[in-house]
């Protein structure tokens, strides 16, 4: 069964839309179903975020040692320095080792793609990959949604001294 709007009138959950109304249609009288309850993504919070990140893109320092060659890739660097990632993670005989891998997966990634989406660090004998995860629409309910915006917030506050509002009222001046 397709996901579907449903809003609260007292008691009850109602169908938000046409879509929703036939789905419930096509249930028999009286089944039981699991229902998942999370809020819909806010286009309005959507674009705000989108647009904040562009404004840090095109106003990132260029004394920083991360430089990036698009917003794309600034955008997949600030969700792994959020905690927003899956990490590949290598044991190498030698920190030597795990230090010349970073930096050859990264450019070797860099220039087989165009840009990077997988970030690499070495510490000690580990090599690490971060892959940022997915924000999609379908991937994360707007309560998550919040709670990174606020992540992202944080690690740009920290790296520049701006946080999202911060470039939000930039885009709005």
């Amino acid at each position: 069964m397709p996901d579907i709007f449903v809003r609260r009138k007292e008691h009850a959950l109602l169908p938000a839309d046409k879509e929703a109304l036939n789905s419930l249609l096509n249930l028999p009288e009286g089944e039981i179903v699991k229902c998942k309850i999370s809020k819909k993504r806010s286009s309005p919070h959507h674009r705000l975020f989108f647009a904040a990140i562009q404004a840090a893109f095109d106003s990132w320092p260029e004394d920083k040692e991360e430089q990036f060659e698009n917003k794309e890739e600034f955008r997949a660097w600030l969700l792994c320095k959020a905690g927003y990632h899956n990490q590949i993670k290598l044991e190498l005989d030698h920190p030597d080792y795990a230090s010349k891998c970073a930096e050859m997966f990264s450019f070797f990634i860099k220039e087989a793609f165009g840009q990077r989406s997988i970030f690499f660090k070495s510490h000690n004998t580990f090599l690490v990959g971060f892959v940022p995860q997915s924000i999609a629409w379908d991937k994360m309910d707007q309560s998550e949604f919040t709670e990174l915006s606020q992540k992202v917030s944080d690690v740009l506050k920290a790296e520049c001294e701006m946080n999202l509002d911060d470039f939000k009222r930039a885009i709005a001046a």
